[in-house]
């Protein structure tokens, strides 16, 4: 891959200036077009017309940066700035010399190193049979380390003084006393002294043979499950648009509670359901008073229904609120 070389100084050079940035943008793509063909720095004119304008051409041979050439146009000192054909060519053929002499070179270590092993015999370079793949000889580093440990560090339980002296500490002497043990192992290492007896026997401790009968877990808090979809029927019906999802969705799960009662009839809940939203105030569980104040009236002798004062108050108050300056206000009773 050959680069096209930039100026660090390119950026506000007067010739750069003078091209203009859309002339600079076609002398690049050109640069790159030669370094990839290798001409010299020379671009015919049908592919500086595929990259370019007449215009841009013409400004960047205003500006310098480009020279009439028979073959169409050529780049201003490009063998002082940019790597020649030749010596592109020749940096390529070095490379692919160099890189032929090492894969020759890895050719030949793999063929010696395949030599070598068949030569050797076999050795799994852990037991020291044969020749070994860490040391490069019949001995094995691994085996012998581990030898050398556990001779520097000797085994208490194993007897390690030599025959004669057993023999010796086994005979009796002339005056009667027996001979005392000796203190060192066979190497002269010094013996670890006994550990003394402990004679108070261990204390144990009773574990009861009982298990409890009830153990008691965390409680697992109770999601509330999903109103029905015929009580997102009625409220979606009788509820506008504008009231939040939440408040619907508590609103479902009080008609679904509601329909789950025994003597609750339809037509109370929607007249529930109506009269909650004619209220501004009114919040998802107060529908169930409603319901109520629906069937009292529904259920209730003609003689025996008097006006709700509540609901006297409640209109006032939107009278209030919506009466302008003009209109005379409703006084509340």
């Amino acid at each position: 891959m050959t680069w096209f070389k930039v100026d660090d100084n390119l950026a506000f050079h007067k010739k750069t200036l003078e091209a203009g940035n859309a002339a600079m943008g076609l002398w690049v793509r050109a640069g790159s077009w030669c370094g990839m063909n290798l001409t010299d720095g020379v671009i015919p004119r049908r592919i500086a017309r595929q990259m370019g304008t007449k215009s841009q051409i013409t400004c960047l041979l205003n500006a310098q940066l480009w020279h009439e050439h028979p073959d169409g146009y050529s780049f201003h000192e490009w063998s002082e700035r940019q790597p020649s054909k030749v010596d592109v060519e020749a940096d390529r053929a070095e490379t692919r010399k160099r890189v032929a002499e090492h894969r020759k070179r890895k050719r030949e270590e793999k063929a010696r190193a395949a030599e070598n092993r068949a030569s050797k015999p076999e050795g799994n370079g852990v037991t020291g049979r044969g020749s070994n793949s860490v040391t490069g000889d019949g001995r094995n580093a691994v085996s012998n380390s581990a030898h050398a440990r556990a001779v520097a560090r000797p085994d208490p339980t194993r007897n390690y003084l030599p025959p004669n002296a057993a023999a010796a500490s086994s005979v009796t002497r002339g005056d009667g006393e027996q001979p005392q043990p000796s203190t060192r192992f066979a190497d002269g290492t010094m013996i670890p002294p006994e550990p003394e007896r402990d004679d108070e026997p261990p204390t144990l401790v009773p574990v009861p043979d009982w298990t409890p009968e009830f153990v008691e877990t965390a409680a697992r808090p109770t999601r509330t499950p999903e109103p029905t979809d015929s009580a997102k029927t009625l409220v979606r019906l009788h509820i506008g648009q504008g009231i939040p999802r939440a408040v619907k969705r508590q609103l479902a799960e009080q008609v679904d509670r509601l329909g789950r009662e025994r003597g609750i009839d339809r037509a109370d809940v929607e007249a529930g359901l109506a009269e909650w939203a004619r209220r501004p105030g009114a919040g998802p569980r107060l529908l169930p008073n409603l319901v109520a104040d629906a069937a009292r009236a529904r259920t209730a002798p003609a003689a025996s229904r008097r006006p709700s004062t509540t609901d006297d108050r409640m209109a006032a108050i939107q009278a209030l609120k919506t009466a302008t300056p003009t209109q005379p206000r409703r006084e509340l009773e």
